[in-house]
């Protein structure tokens, strides 16, 4: 049976983190969060000017480990929120490179508990969650592309 990589698409608070979560534990999967590389590597709250750089970097990493478990047969998740057609589109084709299958999963939620949560979620943990306020989450949502009719996938309400 060929892998399977996991694309979890959806903006900040549409609960793909606790989706990855429970996803992982059934199928036994790896999840990569760019969230959590960035996190670990420089910190919370990273300095704006530099964000973009330091997101480049951990994709890669991300995606030559996904790679490499791909062509060992092993399914993958990715938690990132492909919030582009174009990030969906490279994810799509680089799992058929390796011979693996793709599941989009799309979260639907409140853009009022989208919000909700965020401001919770940075509130709560200042350490341990991307440090995101209502202008960012604004900000990100103009960036966000909504799948394309001809994306199947698995639409997940929260």
């Amino acid at each position: 049976m060929p892998a399977v990589l996991h694309l979890l698409h959806g903006l900040p608070g549409s609960g793909k983190t606790t989706y990855a979560a429970k996803l992982a534990a059934e199928c036994r999967a790896p999840v990569f969060s760019p969230d959590d590389w960035m996190i670990a590597r420089h910190g919370s709250n990273p300095p704006a000017a530099d964000f973009a750089r330091y997101k480049a970097a951990i994709d890669t990493e991300i995606w030559q480990q996904t790679d490499a478990l791909l062509q060992q047969g092993k399914d993958v998740i990715h938690d990132s929120g492909l919030w582009t057609r174009t990030e969906r589109d490279i994810a799509r084709q680089r799992a058929a490179d390796a011979k693996a299958l793709t599941r989009l999963y799309s979260f639907e939620a409140d853009e009022s508990a989208m919000l909700q949560r965020v401001l919770q979620r940075s509130a709560a943990n200042p350490d341990s969650a991307l440090q995101i306020n209502e202008a960012a989450f604004r900000l990100f949502k103009t960036r966000f592309e909504p799948l394309g009719p001809d994306e199947t996938h698995v639409t997940i309400r929260t």
